[in-house]
């Protein structure tokens, strides 16, 4: 479930939602089937800037991006999310990324971060 905040009528909703919803995909295979995501848009003087949260059972990740241009600004809170799933999960599985590799080398494409 993807949850979106904005407080700017200057974004169009329609097109920011489905570049979200896009954008999100990489973060499946990270996420649990419970897990939630909500991003929050904030139009600031020079940009924009996504606030980017992961609700797990566990508890709750966030990441903020920020960039003169809104979607750079939420793929780059995106990206700062995956770059802390894929640390986590090295640290907690450290094998996990060869595996993968090996499992792509054998039977084709699988994404990789």
């Amino acid at each position: 479930m993807i949850k979106i905040e904005s407080s700017s009528e200057m974004i169009d909703q329609k097109a920011v939602t489905a570049y979200i919803q896009q954008q999100m995909v990489e973060l499946q295979p990270h996420l649990h089937e419970k897990s939630a995501l909500q991003v929050k848009l904030v139009q600031l003087k020079n940009g924009f800037e996504a606030q980017l949260t992961a609700i797990e059972e566990e508890g709750e990740i966030q990441t903020i991006g920020r960039h003169a241009d809104l979607y750079d600004a939420i793929r780059n809170a995106k990206e700062g999310l995956l770059d802390y799933f894929v640390a986590a999960e090295d640290e907690l599985n450290p094998r996990l990324r060869e595996e993968k590799l090996n499992y792509m080398s054998k039977h084709g494409n699988l994404y990789l971060h």
